[in-house]
């Protein structure tokens, strides 16, 4: 199923980490010291990377030696107070200093699952790459902030309010920086639909901004791989929620203008559920089935509308209700 993908991103791979054993992290310290940057500039400064995964890595080597609270403090002091800001989206310095407590295993070995990704891919050549075709199939261009990280593992890749895009490689882990490459379209299509307008803070407009970016992620990659994919499920949620789709509907349509955070993250966060049996996330599911429904109501290349209208424009226009029906 990769092979596609992987063909289209060979030229981007940045270091081979074959040649190096995983517990070796002087070999990696190595490999961040030939790059050192943690900040930089990409499409003409529109987008902002924060390579915070190398002051982790940096901090680690340097405090080698040392005792684990001596440590763990150095730690805090090289890594969270430079970029506090971001942190603060997760957790204050105190919730900051018990992560690093209770993950300090984790973040001292170069065996982790996910910490080669960073060594396996060149983020700033991908980024540039993918962002360059989502020019072509859209038109628009990201603006925004990237912070890559060691992190908590709350999620793969996601947003944060008002800071910015964050890949957590720790939250990717045993995927792989396949899964990276795969969702990078999803993720750089929010900080497009960040540029054209602000999110209305409804579970609507939470249901459209995921489900439509799962749909552009789906047409980036020329429909070669499956919806359920594309929204993260797999077939056998795909066809659950099908064949259920109207009952998800009924109990979603009374809630669409709700801005009560536990009832949008019921539908949109993992291990949450909007009742028993259906699967997390189920957001996705509808925001993208949507989408299939406004294409279906208006025509193949409509899909592009969807960035200048607001998510009740979209709701309505699409017909979704008639779609479902006609579609069971």
């Amino acid at each position: 199923m990769w092979k596609f993908i992987l063909i289209s991103v060979l030229a981007a791979l940045a270091f081979s980490s074959s040649g190096f054993p995983q517990d070796d992290f002087e070999k990696f310290y190595s490999l961040v010291q030939k790059k050192p940057q943690i900040h930089l500039s990409i499409l003409n400064g529109q987008v902002q990377v924060f390579n915070i995964y190398k002051q982790e890595v940096i901090s680690v080597y340097n405090s080698k030696g040392k005792g684990r609270e001596e440590r763990i403090a150095q730690f805090i002091k090289d890594v969270y107070f430079p970029c506090e800001d971001f942190w603060n989206g997760f957790f204050d310095e105190q919730g900051f200093k018990e992560w690093t407590g209770k993950n300090w295993e984790n973040l001292i070995s170069s065996a982790t699952p996910g910490f080669l990704i960073p060594f396996q891919v060149d983020f700033d050549s991908v980024f540039t790459a993918t962002a360059g075709k989502l020019k072509q199939l859209t038109g628009r261009v990201p603006e925004g902030k990237w912070y890559l990280i060691y992190g908590n593992k709350a999620a793969n890749m996601e947003g944060l309010a008002n800071i910015g895009m964050f890949a957590d490689f720790f939250g990717i882990g045993g995927e792989g920086y396949e899964q990276l490459l795969f969702a990078l379209p999803h993720e750089i299509n929010h900080q497009i639909m960040g540029k054209i307008q602000a999110d209305d803070g409804t579970l609507l407009c939470r249901i459209i901004n995921e489900g439509f970016s799962c749909f552009v992620n789906y047409l980036y990659w020329d429909k070669k791989i499956s919806p359920a994919k594309n929204i993260g499920f797999t077939d056998k949620e795909w066809q659950w929620c099908i064949n259920n789709e109207n009952k998800i509907y009924d109990y979603t349509k009374g809630r669409l203008d709700s801005t009560d955070d536990n009832m949008k993250n019921k539908f949109a966060r993992a291990h949450r559920f909007i009742f028993d049996g259906a699967p997390d996330r189920i957001a996705y599911f509808i925001g993208f089935r949507i989408c299939q429904a406004y294409i279906n109501n208006n025509g193949a290349e409509s899909w592009k509308d969807i960035y200048n209208l607001s998510p009740g424009e979209v709701f309505r226009l699409s017909g979704y209700e008639k779609f479902m029906k006609n579609n069971l």
